[in-house]
């Protein structure tokens, strides 16, 4: 079976899902449906990308050309637990939109509910397949930078926006924009060792309610070292703002630096440019499902499987619990 064979099914129809679904027809994968209870919601998916639409996900997920549920719910416990309860009863792989969940509890629940029905389940973590980020793993990959030992991420911007679900969290900046970064650490560099982290909001975010600024100082088992900056809490119209954050990785023989879509090396003989055309925004998300439908017609594991994703929200949660205790906190 081809990835252009599989039949997705997406359950949730909001504002993120738009991305999903320009994504996939764009990668020229077979969006068969989507469930949602908001009847609005449903009639702005039918109007513009031309997809059958329910109000009850179990609906979509019965129907015999649906193959994998694409799962873009809100990432609280109370949502997604009885969520996926109710979609393993249907034996098909589902993909979950990061992160899990917003404590490491809650995500080993959800992920032991696919277990126990032996129901594949993967993450979203779409940063992994971002083209500028994939260009600059194969330079690493490849030698170019020499041993690497140390990593920055820059992501700064302001958000204001009052939305019913996002920024309502006591849990947010790290929670729901971090995890991409440290998803793509975790894949680049392997496990963490230990964290110390710093957060806090800016009292003049009205709409937000957790935190809105985080820094992060990781140690990882491999010795390398990094530096997670989240901000959303800037007013400086320059900052290199999510999905332009600024990544930097130093090696012995060179320094590689992506921002946005641009991608440079620096070494003694100079400095090197690469040209990334595709964007986050939506390629990264195609690209994404479409290396995972890949390798379930191949029959092969997949980077961003349920449990070995535990690793990356057990950091997430590390962190937090250092902010609160002022300590280092470790693996």
């Amino acid at each position: 079976m081809k990835a252009e064979e599989f039949g997705i099914g997406m359950v949730g129809l909001g504002g993120i899902a738009n991305v999903h679904l320009e994504a996939y027809q764009g990668e020229g994968l077979r969006v068969v449906g989507g469930a949602d209870p908001d009847p609005a919601a449903r009639k702005a998916k039918e109007d513009r990308f031309g997809i059958a639409t329910y109000d009850d996900a179990e609906e979509l997920a019965a129907r015999d050309d649906v193959h994998v549920l694409d799962v873009t719910v809100p990432h609280e416990a109370e949502i997604r637990i009885p969520l996926m309860q109710r979609l393993v009863k249907h034996g098909k792989p589902i993909v979950l939109q990061k992160p899990v969940a917003n404590t490491h509890a809650d995500a080993l629940r959800i992920i032991e509910i696919a277990e126990e029905a032996r129901v594949p389940l993967v993450v979203h973590h779409q940063s992994l397949f971002v083209p500028a980020f994939q260009a600059a793993h194969d330079l690493i990959q490849a030698g170019r930078i020499g041993d690497p030992y140390f990593c920055q991420i820059h992501n700064r911007g302001w958000w204001e926006f009052d939305h019913p679900i996002f920024g309502k969290n006591e849990r947010w900046v790290l929670a729901s924009m971090g995890i991409h970064h440290l998803a793509l650490l975790d894949y680049w560099f392997g496990a963490w060792q230990d964290v110390y982290a710093m957060m806090g909001r800016d009292a003049g975010q009205k709409c937000v309610q957790g935190d809105t600024w985080s820094v992060l100082n990781i140690r990882y088992e491999s010795g390398m070292r990094a530096m997670v900056q989240n901000n959303w809490s800037c007013r400086d119209d320059e900052a290199h703002n999510h999905p332009n954050e600024e990544v930097i990785v130093q090696g012995d023989r060179g320094t590689l630096t992506v921002r946005g879509n641009e991608v440079s090396l620096r070494t003694d003989a100079g400095e090197e440019r690469f040209d990334v055309t595709e964007k986050w925004f939506p390629h990264a998300f195609g690209r994404f499902m479409r290396a995972y439908l890949q390798s379930l017609a191949e029959g092969r594991p997949f980077v961003t499987e349920g449990r070995s994703n535990l690793r990356v929200v057990g950091l997430m949660d590390a962190a937090y619990r250092s902010a609160e205790q002022g300590r280092v906190v470790a693996a």
